[in-house]
């Protein structure tokens, strides 16, 4: 069982979990500051 789902989770949702965790983190960390910051500025 933990060799099983080790192996497939790290081969597929530890693939993509990264590249998708790292982006959307950035991307919502800027996108969230311009929102928040410009919208209540604006």
């Amino acid at each position: 069982d933990s060799d099983d789902e080790d192996d497939e989770n790290s081969s597929t949702p530890n693939s993509q979990e990264p590249p998708q965790c790292s982006p959307g983190s950035v991307l919502l960390k800027p996108a969230a500051s311009n929102t928040s910051t410009g919208k209540p500025k604006s």
